[in-house]
């Protein structure tokens, strides 16, 4: 579903929008962490920007699997000793 800019649009249906994933408990940690989009407190309630999703999900574009996102983080893989160490 594309994400109309003007529209505002609470956690789930952000969620809906993409199938579902991230669950609402997600865009709750992300929140307290700044992980995900911006997003406007109307009262106790949070709300995302059409645009702001739009941005959020153009800043985690990448071309391949192996490419970081706007983290920084890259995926964790295990040498043959079984300890994990980031890429």
């Amino acid at each position: 579903m594309p994400f109309i800019d003007t529209e505002l649009y609470d956690d789930i249906a952000f969620s809906e929008g993409l199938g579902g994933k991230p669950a609402t408990a997600t865009l709750a940690k992300w929140r307290v962490s700044g992980d995900g989009p911006k997003f406007v407190r109307v009262g106790r309630r949070p709300l995302y920007r059409g645009s702001d999703i739009n941005a959020w999900l153009t800043s985690r574009t990448v071309s391949h699997t192996n490419a970081t996102t706007g983290t920084g983080r890259r995926p964790t893989r295990k040498h043959r000793s079984g300890k994990s160490t980031a890429a």
